[in-house]
């Protein structure tokens, strides 16, 4: 019936928006308590914050939430100069690259 209806591959892309937009809420939820915990631990390893960031920005940017996806990306990519780490620098250039090929900002990508 499904095949016949909507078709599987709409019925994925509902499932995957759904749990992304489930997702999102709740990484956000834990990011805010990361940055929070972050600030009163200045030494403690920053690294699972500065993923979660990045995926928040990358959640965004699927839902096509262009907007918000740019500012959580171009955080992600300052907390990863800050951190000083080359793999997160050179994962959320891209991130935001695409997503401004996406949006045809080619001169920004």
């Amino acid at each position: 019936e499904v095949a016949s209806t909507v078709g599987y591959h709409t019925l994925n892309e509902l499932i995957l928006n759904e749990l992304r937009e489930w997702l999102l809420v709740t990484a956000t939820k834990e990011f805010e308590k990361m940055m929070s915990h972050a600030k009163d631990n200045p030494g403690e390893d920053k690294f699972p914050l500065l993923m979660l960031s990045s995926c928040i920005g990358k959640l965004h940017h699927e839902l096509g939430q262009y907007s918000e996806g740019e500012k959580g990306l171009k955080r992600a990519l300052d907390l990863s100069h800050q951190a000083d780490n080359h793999e997160l620098v050179a994962t959320n250039s891209f991130r935001l690259a695409d997503l401004y090929r996406e949006k045809g900002r080619l001169e920004d990508a």
